[in-house]
């Protein structure tokens, strides 16, 4: 007596609970041989299977398949106070996106002062989300220079990071002098944010004294 055939049932993408009742429809077995962690598919969805589907298979024959789990969560360690680059480390090692912030803080600059999570806490989807201490930056305003003259704009920015560049509107013989040249636009704008460890360039756009023309 010939014992019946049947093509073997796409299990693949199902939910385990979903491909148990495939195969009880069909008088087949089930057997989960491994586990192999998947970060994105859901717990218990089948990943592979033999026979694979199509191949010719008996009443009652086991299908033997592996399911997706998920990873075991990693627990965030303490990095408060440690420098940054500690954090991007572990963050690169385990492939988890890791999000830095900088804030002015009395603390060292470039160590960490607050992180997303907090330690001992299991670290999401979302990631690392890191505030690092960075030296409060002392700045002033850059002061408006409409109508003053490059001499005068030369002796207020003398104690500052500033380079002056002038730029004339009509044609001025090579042995001019901007000395008294007065300026009628400039960039930046004044109250742009001047910061004393950054070194800036003022763009002057000036015309020739009268006395010049």
């Amino acid at each position: 007596l010939q014992i019946k055939t049947m093509p073997t049932p796409t299990l693949l993408g199902q939910p385990l609970e979903d491909a148990l009742k495939t195969c009880s429809a069909l008088h087949l077995n089930i057997r989960v041989v491994a586990e192999k962690e998947d970060n994105e598919l859901a717990p218990n969805v089948i990943i592979n299977q033999v026979p694979q589907a199509g191949q010719l298979i008996k009443p009652n024959q086991l299908i033997f398949c592996v399911i997706s789990k998920k990873p075991a969560s990693i627990i965030m360690p303490s990095f408060i106070h440690s420098p940054a680059q500690e954090l991007i480390t572990f963050a690169q090692e385990r492939s988890i996106s890791c999000k830095i912030y900088y804030i002015p803080t009395k603390y060292p600059a470039g160590n960490i002062v607050s992180h997303i999570p907090q330690a001992q806490c299991p670290i999401t989807k979302s990631g690392i989300i890191a505030y690092v201490s960075i030296t409060e930056q002392k700045h002033s305003l850059v002061p408006d220079f409409k109508n003053k003259t490059v001499s005068e704009v030369k002796e207020i920015v003398e104690t500052m990071p500033v380079t002056i560049a002038t730029h004339h509107d009509v044609v001025v013989s090579e042995s001019h002098i901007c000395t008294d040249c007065i300026i009628y636009d400039q960039r930046p704008l004044p109250g742009t944010l001047l910061y004393a460890n950054q070194p800036l360039t003022l763009m002057l756009s000036v015309i020739p004294h009268k006395r010049y023309l």
